[in-house]
């Protein structure tokens, strides 16, 4: 006998045939040559649109859910140009039996149609504006070989599952989604009963909360054992209906269920029934795998088995938690969860705050004495109220608002920073200064070695067109360095020559009504934009968010805005090394250079092997705190050197030391010389004394020299002055 021939049963075998197809001769004759020549027949779709009947290959195997050859109907408009930006496409897979279950991406089900296949993630129109037909038949083929390999959930590019969908709501639910992160870990079946205020559920239309003191919550769990791998797209509308879905995916069984709910009878009115199912991966919006598909429903219809009784779908809203902010904005959990200390609530800081506070950073202190004056609302993270409160204090109030559940650990400190550095009573993990305070930023050098947090110094320069942030992680660099290597790298790399000196050049022309590194924007005359304090917050919240606090690396980014015309920017980032400190003989004074610089003069000693070599010196004399700093050398062309003697010469210098003041505005400045002694000790002789006196004497316009004299082994610096 042969076998029964199965005649598969077809959504388009309902629906007239429209027999004069000539006027759509150009749209089918695209569809046999993208889709195999698989056209059948035009036929008029229950709302007034017209439907191509035709299939697509799949290559689908005989143990695929999908057929070799899936029939299909693409549904357009009936008067409409094809290729018409505004025309709107649907596709209907055409058999009545097609699986949809089993795959994700399938719009909601429309009144007298089949589900049909979402094949983009924006909005069709917008997408449809810039792409033809052909792209749209494309994307069709592609929708179901994707669905035959598995693959319309792109796990390897980072996609997630795509979440239950039923169709429109009765009622939203607001929640925080505390417990599901600890219930995906959940392997066998669990229920959980608990009690929501009524008030919590929201309707589309003006929906009046019930009378009652609270509604029953029950929650239905899988286990995360058995994750489901398949979509549930039929909602149910009755009582029976849905606790037949409980016992066809077994959540759990009916009888318990409702012994569960009878127990409860006596106090409660309604039932919200939150059926939990573990996903194979992390759902979409979410940062845990657990998805749910929740109902309301009377307590008395499921008690006494009125399966008849209708329910009401309820859509869950996730509200907003740290966590999720940290995976919304991509921030580790390793850096989200540290504790930030603050310090300068004012524009920059406020808007730093407001940025981390949003991607996840939940553990914040705050830090200012300063209070609210009407003009900061101009460029401050707070928009309104608070006149002559505490900043910090304010700060912390909205953010609280912001997410309410989460602000507990958000503390505001009202009273200067600077007793507390001096005491070494911060103990956050990360200290960030916005004050752009000299006084602050010597506290934190003089306090850095009882320190053990990274230190992040946040300001901006040059009325507002440059930002620079200092990420310091070690001891061996303090944040008065790095504006110092910073003019180092002006005069030794080229790459940064043009934006920094034109930058040094702004700062040495400063006046009141300009920014500049020490000087804050608290001012009511300080001009600067409120987008340009933005735009560097938002860059210096990334770079805080980014940055690898274990490596130790200490790092400047300089964020230059407006530089080549407006709207323009650009990020430099550059790494510091550690700068060494030596005490100046028979002195109160300190000499600090990088160390990248005390071995290119200790390379350039040994090079010189038995004759003596040098250089002139160039850097800066802080005279309030008694530090001088070697930031470059030169060595001119015509030096001269035996075992006992060195003609330092002058060849080149001239031209160099003009180069060096005008890259950094003046900064840099002939500071003294450098030789070695490659046999002897590196105390001064006579003739290095004289010669230096004679030098400082005539050259010098500070009053003091610098001497450093280098051997094999060890350095040693003398300032002569004319005092001594």
């Amino acid at each position: 006998m042969l076998p029964r021939l199965t005649i598969m049963a077809k959504f388009s075998d309902s629906l007239p045939t429209i027999e004069e197809a000539t006027a759509f001769s150009t749209v089918i004759n695209i569809i046999n040559q993208f889709l195999d020549e698989s056209f059948k027949k035009l036929v008029a779709l229950p709302d007034g649109r017209i439907g191509y009947v035709c299939s697509v290959i799949t290559g689908a195997a005989s143990n695929s859910n999908l057929k070799y050859r899936e029939p299909i109907i693409i549904a357009s408009p009936r008067n409409s140009d094809i290729e018409s930006p505004e025309m709107t496409l649907n596709v209907y897979p055409d058999r009545l039996d097609f699986p949809f279950t089993y795959f994700p991406h399938i719009n909601p089900k429309e009144e007298g149609f089949p589900r049909s296949i979402c094949l983009v993630r924006e909005n069709f129109n917008d997408w449809y504006a810039e792409h033809t037909f052909e792209d749209f038949l494309c994307l069709i083929i592609k929708w179901f070989t994707d669905a035959k390999d598995g693959n319309l959930v792109k796990t390897k590019e980072g996609d997630r599952w795509e979440p239950f969908y039923l169709g429109e709501p009765d009622l939203y639910y607001f929640r925080f989604p505390m417990f599901d992160n600890t219930l995906q870990t959940y392997d066998d079946p669990f229920q959980l009963t608990f009690e929501i205020d009524s008030k919590t559920f929201k309707g589309p239309h003006d929906y009046k909360s019930d009378p009652d003191n609270g509604i029953l919550g029950l929650l239905l769990y899988r286990g995360a054992s058995r994750p489901l791998k398949t979509w549930i797209y039929d909602r149910p509308l009755t009582v029976g209906q849905l606790l037949n879905l409980i016992e066809t995916y077994e959540v759990w069984n009916t009888d318990s269920l409702i012994n569960k709910v009878r127990e409860c009878r006596d106090k409660y009115e309604y039932i919200f029934l939150q059926i939990g199912f573990c996903r194979p991966i992390n759902i979409i919006g979410k940062t845990n795998k657990v998805d749910y598909i929740c109902f309301k429903a009377s307590v008395d219809a499921i008690v006494e088995r009125k399966f008849d009784d209708k329910i009401q779908l309820v859509q869950i809203i996730d509200l907003p938690t740290p966590q999720f902010a940290r995976g919304l904005s991509n921030t580790s959990e390793d850096v989200g969860s540290k504790d930030i200390a603050i310090i300068g609530c004012g524009a920059i800081g406020s808007k730093l705050a407001y940025h981390l506070f949003r991607t996840g950073f939940e553990k914040l202190t705050l830090i200012d004495s300063d209070q609210m004056l009407p003009h900061n609302y101009l460029r401050h993270g707070l928009s309104m109220g608070g006149f002559l409160d505490n900043k910090a204090k304010l700060l912390k109030e909205f953010l609280k608002i912001m997410l309410p559940k989460f602000g507990g650990q958000i503390k505001s400190v009202e009273e200067d920073v600077i007793p507390k550095i001096n005491s070494n009573s911060l103990h956050n993990d990360i200290i960030i200064d916005c004050t752009a305070s000299a006084m602050l930023l010597h506290a934190m050098d003089d306090h850095r070695p009882d320190l053990s947090q990274s230190i992040v110094r946040f300001a901006i320069s040059d009325g507002g067109k440059v930002g620079l942030v200092y990420f310091n992680s070690t001891k061996g660099v303090r944040l008065s360095d790095y504006y110092m290597y910073l003019l180092r790298i002006c005069v030794t790399n080229s790459e940064y020559e043009e934006d920094f000196c034109q930058w040094f050049k702004t700062e040495s022309s400063y006046t009141l009504d300009k920014v500049r590194i020490g000087e804050g924007c608290h001012s009511n005359t300080m001009v600067l934009g409120d987008d340009l304090i933005s735009t560097h917050a938002g860059i210096a919240s990334n770079l805080i968010r980014n940055h690898n606090y274990n490596n130790q690396n200490n790092e400047i980014y300089l964020s230059f805005l407006d530089y080549d015309w407006p709207g323009s920017c650009h990020t430099d980032r550059i790494s510091l090394p550690d700068f060494k400190q030596y005490d100046v003989d028979s002195s109160e004074w300190k000499v600090r250079l990088p160390k990248d610089l005390e071995d290119l003069i200790r390379v350039q000693s040994r090079r010189a092997g038995k004759n003596e070599t040098g250089g002139y010196l160039m850097g800066c004399w802080d005279i309030k705190r008694k530090v001088v700093y070697i930031l470059h050398t030169f060595v001119p062309t015509d030096i001269r050197g035996t075992h006992s003697k060195l003609t330092l010469g002058t060849g080149g210098w001239k031209n160099e030391i003009d180069r060096v003041q005008k890259l950094t505005s003046g900064s840099l400045r002939y500071i003294g010389d450098w030789h070695s002694h490659p046999k002897g000790s590196t105390k001064m002789s006579n003739i290095d004394v004289e010669s230096c006196a004679t030098t400082l004497y005539s050259e010098m316009d500070n009053n003091r020299f610098l001497c450093l004299i280098c051997n094999n082994d060890q350095l040693s610096f003398n300032i002569i002055s004319l005092n001594t």
